[in-house]
Protein backbone atom coordinates (compact mmCIF):
# COMPACT_ATOMS: atom_id res chain seq x y z
CA UNK A 1 0.00 0.00 0.00
CA UNK A 2 1.37 3.43 -0.91
CA UNK A 3 1.90 5.87 1.89
CA UNK A 4 -0.45 8.75 1.11
CA UNK A 5 0.74 10.96 3.93
CA UNK A 6 4.19 11.14 5.39
CA UNK A 7 6.68 12.82 7.62
CA UNK A 8 9.69 13.18 5.35
CA UNK A 9 12.51 14.19 7.70
CA UNK A 10 13.25 14.97 11.34
CA UNK A 11 16.20 17.34 11.80
CA UNK A 12 17.29 16.60 8.24
CA UNK A 13 17.37 12.82 8.72
CA UNK A 14 15.01 10.49 6.89
CA UNK A 15 12.14 9.70 9.24
CA UNK A 16 11.26 6.07 9.93
CA UNK A 17 7.83 5.01 8.69
CA UNK A 18 5.41 4.61 11.60
CA UNK A 19 2.94 1.77 11.98
CA UNK A 20 0.23 4.42 12.27
CA UNK A 21 0.11 8.17 11.97
CA UNK A 22 -2.70 10.49 12.98
CA UNK A 23 -2.33 14.09 11.79
CA UNK A 24 -4.35 16.82 13.49
CA UNK A 25 -4.56 20.35 12.10
CA UNK A 26 -5.75 22.78 14.74
CA UNK A 27 -6.32 26.50 15.14
CA UNK A 28 -4.47 28.39 17.85
CA UNK A 29 -6.55 31.22 19.29
CA UNK A 30 -5.49 34.19 21.36
CA UNK A 31 -7.74 36.36 23.49
CA UNK A 32 -10.98 34.83 22.23
CA UNK A 33 -14.11 35.58 24.25
CA UNK A 34 -17.90 35.80 24.11
CA UNK A 35 -19.72 39.10 23.98
CA UNK A 36 -22.59 39.92 26.36
CA UNK A 37 -25.01 38.59 23.72
CA UNK A 38 -23.13 35.27 23.53
CA UNK A 39 -21.43 35.92 20.19
CA UNK A 40 -17.97 34.35 19.93
CA UNK A 41 -15.26 36.93 19.28
CA UNK A 42 -12.38 34.81 18.00
CA UNK A 43 -8.81 35.88 17.40
CA UNK A 44 -7.20 33.10 15.38
CA UNK A 45 -3.43 33.60 15.46
CA UNK A 46 -2.04 30.44 13.84
CA UNK A 47 -2.76 27.02 12.35
CA UNK A 48 -0.61 24.25 13.86
CA UNK A 49 -0.02 20.53 13.35
CA UNK A 50 0.13 17.60 15.75
CA UNK A 51 1.28 14.13 14.71
CA UNK A 52 0.43 11.07 16.80
CA UNK A 53 2.90 8.36 15.79
CA UNK A 54 3.00 4.68 16.68
CA UNK A 55 6.06 2.68 15.65
CA UNK A 56 6.10 -1.12 15.46
CA UNK A 57 8.21 -3.24 17.84
CA UNK A 58 11.90 -2.60 17.22
CA UNK A 59 15.29 -3.63 18.51
CA UNK A 60 17.43 -1.58 20.87
CA UNK A 61 19.55 0.04 18.12
CA UNK A 62 16.49 1.09 16.09
CA UNK A 63 14.77 2.57 19.16
CA UNK A 64 17.92 4.42 20.23
CA UNK A 65 18.31 5.88 16.71
CA UNK A 66 14.70 7.10 16.71
CA UNK A 67 14.97 8.65 20.17
CA UNK A 68 18.27 10.32 19.18
CA UNK A 69 16.44 12.05 16.30
CA UNK A 70 13.98 13.53 18.80
CA UNK A 71 16.45 14.23 21.62
CA UNK A 72 16.16 18.00 21.79
CA UNK A 73 13.72 20.59 23.05
CA UNK A 74 12.98 21.74 19.49
CA UNK A 75 13.47 19.92 16.19
CA UNK A 76 12.57 20.55 12.56
CA UNK A 77 10.05 18.25 10.86
CA UNK A 78 9.44 18.24 7.10
CA UNK A 79 6.03 16.83 6.19
CA UNK A 80 3.33 16.84 3.55
CA UNK A 81 0.47 19.23 4.42
CA UNK A 82 -2.81 17.33 4.84
CA UNK A 83 -4.89 20.01 3.12
CA UNK A 84 -2.74 21.26 0.24
CA UNK A 85 -0.38 18.33 -0.37
CA UNK A 86 2.50 20.80 -0.27
CA UNK A 87 5.68 19.76 1.53
CA UNK A 88 6.26 22.05 4.54
CA UNK A 89 8.66 22.34 7.45
CA UNK A 90 8.05 23.43 11.02
CA UNK A 91 9.54 23.26 14.47
CA UNK A 92 8.09 20.71 16.87
CA UNK A 93 8.48 19.31 20.38
CA UNK A 94 7.37 15.95 21.76
CA UNK A 95 5.32 14.80 24.72
CA UNK A 96 6.49 12.42 27.44
CA UNK A 97 7.07 8.87 26.29
CA UNK A 98 7.99 5.51 27.76
CA UNK A 99 9.59 2.37 26.39
CA UNK A 100 8.61 -1.18 27.25
CA UNK A 101 10.94 -4.16 26.75
CA UNK A 102 8.91 -6.87 25.08
CA UNK A 103 11.45 -9.63 24.67
CA UNK A 104 15.00 -10.05 25.94
CA UNK A 105 16.94 -12.49 23.76
CA UNK A 106 19.99 -13.05 25.98
CA UNK A 107 21.15 -12.82 29.60
CA UNK A 108 23.27 -9.69 29.01
CA UNK A 109 20.24 -7.60 27.88
CA UNK A 110 22.14 -6.68 24.72
CA UNK A 111 19.53 -7.95 22.28
CA UNK A 112 16.24 -6.49 23.48
CA UNK A 113 13.05 -6.12 21.41
CA UNK A 114 10.85 -3.22 22.52
CA UNK A 115 7.08 -3.06 22.26
CA UNK A 116 5.26 -0.48 20.15
CA UNK A 117 6.58 3.04 20.72
CA UNK A 118 4.13 5.96 20.72
CA UNK A 119 4.99 9.63 20.64
CA UNK A 120 3.25 12.90 19.74
CA UNK A 121 5.01 15.64 17.78
CA UNK A 122 3.43 19.04 18.46
CA UNK A 123 4.20 22.13 16.41
CA UNK A 124 5.58 25.21 18.18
Amino acid sequence: MAQVYSIRTINGQEAPIPQSLKATRYDLDGDSYRSASGLLIRNKIAVKMKFELVFPPMNKAELQALIAMLDSDKFEVTYEDIITGIVKSGYFYHNDFSVNPLWIKNDENTNVIYDEFSINLIEY
